[in-house]
């Protein structure tokens, strides 16, 4: 119970005291108008967005760096694992990776619609 209890609250401490990111600090989607740092975004600013996440997608840079953090990552989890540990943060590691290229083929996708 005491270890339960202690984990709870760790997670309430580092989820709301440290937390400094909230969804206003975000590209979000609030009606029919996009946001960021709480304000509106314009149309050619919200263009110029989803123009450079064509690009970036589709670059040889991006396709390097998700290799490499892909590659790193799994050589963490499954080469030099010493703990549990190192296995949650290199899935925790994946799960920020995929939450970028989600984002990315996202917009990539709305600029497609244009």
């Amino acid at each position: 119970m005491k270890l339960w209890l202690r984990k709870r609250f760790i997670n309430f401490l580092t989820a709301h005291l440290f937390n400094t990111i909230s969804e206003e600090d975000i590209l979000y989607l609030k009606g029919s108008k996009y946001y960021y740092k709480g304000k509106p975004l314009d149309e050619e600013r919200l263009e110029r967005i989803r123009q450079s996440a064509d690009v970036f997608a589709d670059s040889l840079l991006w396709d390097i760096l998700s290799s490499e953090v892909k590659y790193q990552l799994n050589r963490q989890m499954y080469y030099k694992e010493q703990s549990n540990n190192d296995l949650l943060m290199g899935k925790a590691g994946l799960h920020v990776l995929n939450i970028i290229e989600r984002t990315l083929q996202r917009l990539k996708k709305e600029h497609a619609d244009q």
